[in-house]
């Protein structure tokens, strides 16, 4: 990584790496073989948490060890700006989705009120799944916009 990047630059090359590595990972857990119920998928969750929190503070850690300009300015706020907008339509997309599916695939029975459990872990999966998807535009985003330029 080159050493006249920005901060802000270097930080998005590291979400952005870490959450395409963990979209990749949830997903082979998530969807490969059997649907898993709602403890698993809990359980899937914590662990994706846990390993985007460590993953985050070492990454930052060591760019801000390799060069320890951390400054902003206002070209940096303006890129971070307009990349959480475009991540904020990536994040309501997956949303409605994902109502959508709990709507038309019968997560809740209309009858009994009651929640089909396999149906909200793959809900819950979606939602997961679009909340990585959306960290990962903003990240591409903002290194978009600062090879760009805005």
């Amino acid at each position: 990584m080159d050493r006249n990047l920005p901060f802000k630059e270097r930080s998005a090359w590291i979400n952005a790496s870490i959450m395409l590595l963990l979209a990749g990972y949830y997903y082979v857990k998530a969807f490969s073989g059997e649907p898993p119920g709602p403890a698993a998928t809990l359980g899937l969750l914590f662990q994706v948490v846990v390993f985007i929190v460590v993953l985050e503070i070492v990454g930052h850690i060591a760019i801000t060890l390799w060069d320890r300009r951390t400054d902003t300015d206002e070209r940096d706020k303006l890129i971070e700006a307009r990349a959480g907008n475009i991540a904020g339509y990536v994040l309501g997309f997956s949303v409605v989705t994902t109502i959508g599916y709990a709507l038309l695939f019968s997560a809740i029975d209309p009858k009994t009120q009651m929640c089909n459990p396999t149906s909200i872990a793959s809900a819950a999966h979606l939602l997961v799944l679009g909340m990585l998807f959306s960290e990962l535009t903003k990240a591409g985003a903002q290194l978009v916009f600062y090879r760009r330029g805005v």
